[in-house]
């Protein structure tokens, strides 16, 4: 009895230590990912910065973002930004006309503002403008991008299937061809297929599902009280 109660002892001790290293080694992935991440994010936004300085007067760009201390700040607060979210190709794009744009060197509110209509400007319809094109309008009224990720998307399925179940692969087939459109690619290559998500949790049982609905009424009774 001792002997198997040792053994189990070990092994419930292996099995800790097991789960210990595997979780040190999901945060020490986590926090390289993390690393990268802001890594990337400061290179942006340096990038940015010494695009902008090249752009306008000395005098100009530190009145509106100033120097040493107060420029490091400013960086901080763009880096912080949902600025960091936008496509590189929009804000590349933006960067290329903002000095016909501005006067002064953008701050972060109009220069995000700039980089998000930078869509408008190409005469590109949102997503929403788009999925209305595919699903209602005329193939040949429908803008070129509209009709490349209609295309990858299933005609039959855009025109036959119900929102639920077909726009969200629209949207991700669409900014793709959007994403290329920006940045000059060919928007004709091929689109790969998103991974489908398997879900292999058990199915619910009829008894569990009428448990829960006996325990959810019990918590009502009891929030009532």
């Amino acid at each position: 009895m001792d002997t198997t109660r040792s053994l189990q002892a070990q092994t419930d001790g292996n099995d800790s230590m097991i789960r210990s290293m595997a979780k040190a080694a999901a945060a020490k992935e986590r926090a390289k990912r993390s690393e990268q991440s802001t890594e990337f994010v400061n290179e942006l936004i340096d990038r940015i910065f010494k695009k902008l300085f090249s752009m306008y007067e000395p005098s100009k760009f530190s009145h509106v973002y100033g120097e040493g201390q107060r420029l490091e700040m400013t960086k901080h607060e763009w880096k912080t930004s949902d600025l960091v979210h936008v496509d590189k190709n929009q804000i590349a794009f933006a960067l290329a006309k903002t000095k016909t744009q501005f006067e002064w060197p953008p701050n972060l509110a109009e220069f995000y503002k700039f980089c998000k209509s930078t869509i408008k400007m190409l005469g590109i319809p949102d997503v929403e403008q788009a999925y209305h094109q595919a699903t209602i309008q005329n193939w040949d009224e429908c803008h070129i991008a509209v009709r490349v990720a209609a295309k990858h998307t299933g005609y039959f399925e855009l025109r036959g299937c119900k929102r639920s179940e077909i726009y969200q692969i629209f949207k991700r087939n669409y900014e793709i061809v959007q994403d290329r459109l920006i940045a000059g690619e060919n928007i004709e290559l091929d689109i790969p297929k998103a991974l489908e998500h398997k879900d292999d949790s058990p199915p619910v049982s009829q008894e569990q599902l009428k448990q829960a609905k006996s325990r959810f009424k019990d918590l009502k009774k009891e929030l009532r009280q």
